[in-house]
């Protein structure tokens, strides 16, 4: 805020309103505490001590958060969006007045979710990696890395999941794919998912390939790292936004394996 004109204002009240089906009121975080009246948050000289004068061309910063609240599935078919603007007042009248900002319309992204896994037993305990477990020196383990991609609310366009394999992990070929197909590239040792356009009729995509370790003696009563974590982006095509979503690094402790780690820690023998 600015006082934009020749005299000082006193007593100045200012309001923020926020309109949306899927703001989370909960999680407001206001560090001046102002007071929360329905959509609406009341800043007074009684919480920002500036607010009591404000003279020709002082200015100021009011900092607040709220959180969007999480998707679930009876959302389908509300607004995705948020509009917001200030307002303020002079003096002890508190009902709103034509002293308003222009309004903000921000569109809510799609719920792009990315989901990767590494295994040797899949879900129903049967094995689909291959060799020792845990991994020998000397000796080839290949390992099952799942992905899967879930999305909701927007058709979202240049769909793409991608890693790039450690230095000693190699592709073991033996690809899968609900949509889209995956490449790899030797020069670069990057493993491309390439989706492309996803609507919203497909709310969920999966895809599989196989990656392989041979230990050598330096690796031996250590955890290798198997993938240093996946990255998707896409365009949502509602909003324009670009979204990015990231993995962590699995190892050869398998932590999404419970049937693996009940006879491997992950260490090389």
């Amino acid at each position: 805020y600015t006082n934009k004109g020749e005299t000082a204002l006193e007593d100045v009240i200012i309001m923020a309103v926020l309109n949306g089906e899927f703001l989370n009121w909960a999680t407001l975080d206001d560090k001046n505490r102002g007071s929360e009246k329905g959509n609406i948050i009341i800043w007074t000289k009684d919480e920002i001590k500036d607010l009591e004068k404000i003279g020709p061309d002082e200015e100021g910063i009011i900092d607040f958060s709220i959180k969007v609240a999480d998707f679930v599935e009876n959302d389908l078919g509300k607004d995705f969006k948020v509009s917001s603007y200030a307002q303020f007042n002079i003096g002890e009248a508190k009902e709103m007045t034509d002293n308003k900002s222009n309004v903000i319309v921000n569109k809510i992204n799609s719920d792009l979710t990315l989901k990767e896994e590494v295994r040797y037993f899949n879900q129903d305990n049967i094995p689909v990696g291959n060799g020792p477990l845990p991994p020998k020196v000397g000796e080839k383990t290949s390992f099952k890395v799942y992905w899967n991609i879930s999305n909701n609310l927007h058709e979202l366009n240049n769909l793409k999941v991608s890693m790039t394999l450690p230095s000693s992990v190699s592709w073991d070929e033996k690809n899968r794919t609900s949509v889209g197909s995956i490449d790899y590239d030797q020069s670069t040792r990057q493993v491309t998912w390439n989706v492309g356009l996803l609507p919203t009729t497909v709310y969920r995509a999966d895809a599989e390939f196989n990656i392989a370790i041979t230990p050598s003696e330096e690796d031996r009563n250590t955890i290798m790292v198997l993938t240093s974590g996946s990255k998707v982006v896409a365009i949502d095509n509602e909003t324009g936004s670009v979204l990015n979503k990231e993995t962590q690094a699995k190892t050869t402790k398998l932590e999404d394996d419970d049937i693996a780690t009940l006879s491997s820690d992950g260490l090389v023998d």
